[in-house]
């Protein structure tokens, strides 16, 4: 299985993003392949609260109901 993201955005009614905290919705696609049937694509996406640490990377700081 392979995913890949199509869209990254701000969730609708999602405060502005500031310095510390942001939320975005990542619409993403999983193919599925196998050797004797057709790949079996598949949309999803998820709704993130993103927080940046004092000098270091963003990161996942919940997973929200999309």
């Amino acid at each position: 299985m392979t995913c890949t993201v199509d869209h990254v955005a701000t969730p609708d009614g999602a405060p502005a993003a500031t310095a510390a905290q942001a939320y975005v919705r990542v619409l993403y696609t999983c193919t599925a392949r196998t050797a004797d049937r057709p790949d079996i694509r598949t949309h999803d996406q998820l709704a993130l609260e993103m927080r940046h640490a004092p000098a270091g990377p963003w990161r996942v700081a919940a997973i929200m109901n999309a």
